[in-house]
């Protein structure tokens, strides 16, 4: 009899630690114990950090700040919580993990190829329209959000002291991640990549549908950054006309990247008559007006 009870003691013990890790998870991803080589999150430490290279994902949701201004503190955390339970799972899916919530935002974190990554993206902007046809139901406006990628190496570990820590990802790369994010809303585009995305996927980056957006300067790098529109986000309806009209859209941002101005024009205009929906067209349009019109002044 004693030794059936300490057996249930032991069972109801152990699972209830199995609960706690599990609790605990959902705060520290359980991807950041396996790099740090860690079996339990009792044994992480202040400083323990390792070294790898990875996919970042950045999204937000558009005129946020907007949205939130007409609805109550409760409000906004149903609104946020309702729909990360829509997109992150596009993120678990598809080989990621997610390093942190930031309000509306997510950050998430890709181990392997940049396949992944790609596939995650396309997968919330799916994600996306089923948020918003519920919306629909309940009489609410739709949502958009930006998505910026890149890929690069990072420090994955832990800052804090002994009272409190927190697991973080430390790196230039993920700071350039969350620059493209901020690029999609230049230009009215729903997922930006960087050139080193694009270069990760070897043989395979010419069986995915992108257009050259050209080398854009961005906050706190020297040298300008070679970034693309990921065309794989769109609808088939939204894919249509930037894909007939690719050649000559990369055709006017070359020109541009040249100082040829006015031979990029015609070009653009033939686009934006096609499709005015164009988001990059019609930026690159409002740039040659404005230097057109520092010309003549």
């Amino acid at each position: 009899a004693v030794l059936a009870v300490n057996i249930r003691r032991r069972i109801r013990s152990e699972k209830k630690l199995i609960e706690t890790n599990s609790a605990y998870y959902r705060f520290v991803p359980r991807e950041f114990l396996d790099y740090l080589n860690k079996n339990d999150i009792l044994d992480v430490l202040p400083g323990d950090c390792v070294k790898r290279e990875m996919s970042i994902l950045f999204s937000d949701i558009r005129s946020f700040t907007t949205l939130s201004e007409n609805m109550t503190p409760e409000e906004n955390f149903r609104f946020i919580n309702s729909y990360l339970s829509y997109i992150s799972p596009a993120i678990r899916n598809n080989g990621g993990f997610i390093d942190k919530f930031i309000g509306d935002a997510i950050m998430a974190l890709f181990p392997g190829s940049a396949d992944d990554v790609l596939r995650a993206a396309q997968d919330m902007t799916y994600r996306l329209v089923d948020f918003n046809l519920m919306r629909a139901k309940e009489g609410l406006q739709p949502i958009s959000i930006g998505i910026g990628i890149h890929r690069g190496d990072l420090m994955l570990g832990t800052v804090g002291e002994a009272m409190r820590m927190d697991s973080t990802v430390i790196s230039d790369a993920v700071n350039l991640a969350s620059r493209l994010e901020s690029l999609t809303k230049t230009y009215g585009a729903h997922v930006i990549v960087s050139e080193q995305v694009i270069d990760s996927l070897d043989e395979k980056r010419d069986l995915f549908l992108k257009r050259y957006l050209g080398r854009v300067n961005v906050k706190g790098k020297h040298k300008p950054v070679v970034v693309y529109e990921w065309l794989e986000a769109y609808s088939a309806i939204e894919k249509e006309p930037l894909i007939r009209y690719r050649e000559r859209f990369e055709e006017a941002v070359r020109l541009i990247e040249k100082g040829h101005m006015t031979e990029a024009a015609p070009l653009l205009k033939e686009i934006l008559k096609e499709n005015p929906a164009d988001g990059a067209a019609k930026y690159l349009m409002t740039r040659l007006r404005a230097a057109h019109e520092e010309l003549e002044v």
